[in-house]
């Protein structure tokens, strides 16, 4: 097996999870009044374009290409706030540990030390992303009186 192929399908499947998490976003912003949590989650969306411009880079590093992404035609708008916290929660858990499992591939790889060290740091700075947003969605999910344990 070409490890090299597997970590490009499994890593076009994180650039789909940031993708469909921002349609989640989308709505949940039209839900949350303006102000401190609105901004959160704007930070949270402009960070999922940046996370998608690592992933395009991971994949070309690796001599692969991202396949146009289908946009799932899920329906978000008549979900609560609350439950829109929730999913946005899930994917953020999701992601983390995500990259943190694809991390662990990496170090099997057969590809040059420059190139694994550029993949592995970016995964880092991913996983440290992740982080910083399940801290974020979890204080808002507090404040919204929603108890839901994210990790």
């Amino acid at each position: 097996m070409d490890q090299r192929r597997i970590i490009i399908a499994l890593l076009r499947y994180a650039y789909e999870a940031e993708v469909e998490e921002q349609d989640v976003l989308y709505y949940a912003l039209q839900e949350i009044p303006v102000g401190d949590d609105w901004e959160a989650l704007v930070k949270i969306m402009k960070d999922n374009e940046i996370h998608k411009i690592m992933i395009e880079d991971l994949v070309k590093i690796l001599g692969g290409e991202l396949l146009k992404v289908e946009r799932n035609k899920y329906e978000f708008a008549n979900l609560s706030r609350e439950r829109l916290l929730e999913i946005i929660a899930k994917t953020e858990k999701f992601a983390y540990y995500y990259y943190r499992f694809l991390k662990k591939l990496v170090k099997d790889l057969d590809i040059q030390e420059e190139d694994k060290k550029k993949i592995e740091a970016t995964l880092n700075s991913l996983i440290e992303w992740e982080k910083k947003h399940i801290e974020i969605v979890d204080k808002l999910l507090k404040s919204f009186g929603v108890g839901f344990k994210i990790i």
